[in-house]
Order: structure tokens, then sequence, then C-alpha cells
């Protein structure tokens, strides 16, 4: 087999990947996440409900938003949009600023349940990102394969470096 052969198979298999990836698996996924979305969103409410003193309305609001922009989002959000709300957040202080008081805000409430709940959302949020970035899994694996061999590569480069020569003599003749 040819070099050309086994490069056409290579990226066949991707496509063959992509097609399963992004049109089977990663939208029922997202589905399920959804789901589970609706579930927290509807507990958020609930204990709105029951706790009207205690679940203050500015901390009900802000989280029940976040959740609905969870599930408005979910099939759009990937690795890079998060790098971009990072640099936003380092880079803009008003976003930041806005960001610490709802934070903040949250972080005060004093029912455990509602700082449950946010936590929850923030967890199923982080595996919808996994699941959107799932596509590029055949991509970096390899990358971090080779990153993984490169620093074991340079432990040992150091060990070696280090080692005694006679430590050195006794394995080479092993």
């Amino acid at each position: 087999m040819n070099l050309l052969a086994i490069s056409f198979l290579i990226l066949a298999g991707l496509a063959l990947w992509h097609l399963f990836y992004e049109a089977i698996l990663a939208p029922s996924l997202r589905q399920l996440l959804r789901y589970r979305l609706f579930a927290v969103r509807d507990s958020v409410r609930r204990l709105r409900m029951e706790n009207p003193e205690t679940f203050g309305h500015e901390a009900f609001g802000i989280l029940n938003e976040s959740l609905n922009n969870q599930i408005r989002l979910l099939g759009r959000v990937h690795a890079s949009d998060l790098s971009a709300v990072n640099r936003a957040y380092d880079q803009d202080p008003s976003f930041r600023a806005e960001v610490d008081r709802r934070g903040s805000i949250l972080s005060e409430c004093p029912l455990a349940e509602a700082g449950d709940l946010n936590r929850q959302a923030a967890q199923l949020f982080v595996f919808g990102v996994m699941i959107n970035s799932g596509g590029w899994l055949p991509y970096i694996i390899p990358v971090l394969l080779c990153l993984a061999g490169w620093d074991h590569l340079k432990k040992t480069g150091r060990i070696f470096v280090a080692a005694p020569d006679s430590g050195l003599s006794s394995l080479a003749s092993a």
C-alpha cells in the first residue's frame, strides 16, 4: 500500500468519524444535556417558589437567566468561545466587575441548594462544551500523545545527563 492510499484511508476514516459524531452522537448527547438543564432550571424555579424570602429575586434572576442562556447556546459554545470570554474578563474591567458582582450575589445566597444547582448547571455546561468540541478528538489525541512523549523524553534526557558514568556503563552492557 502506498502513501497516497494510506492518506486516503486516514482521511476517509476521519470523514466517517465526523459524520458519525456530528450527525448522530453529539446531537443525542446535547439533547440529553438539554433535558438535564431543563430539570435544573425547574428545580431553581421550584426553589424560588418554596423560598421566596430566602432565595432573593436578584439571585434567582441571575441563575434563571444563566440557565436559559446555557439551554439556548448549548449547541453553539466551543472551547474557543470560552477562551474569548476569559480574554474579555481579563481585558474589560466593566465586564469583569459585572461578572464578579453576579458571582458574589450567587455565592451570598443563603440556600445551599441554590449553590448546588449553580454548580450542577456549570458542570453540565462544561460537558456541553466538551461535546461541541468532541469532533476535534481525532486531531487532539495525537498531539497530546506527542506532548506526553516529549515530556517523557525530556525527563529521560535529564536523567541520562545527570547519571554517573558507572551507572551508564552498566546499562550499556546490559
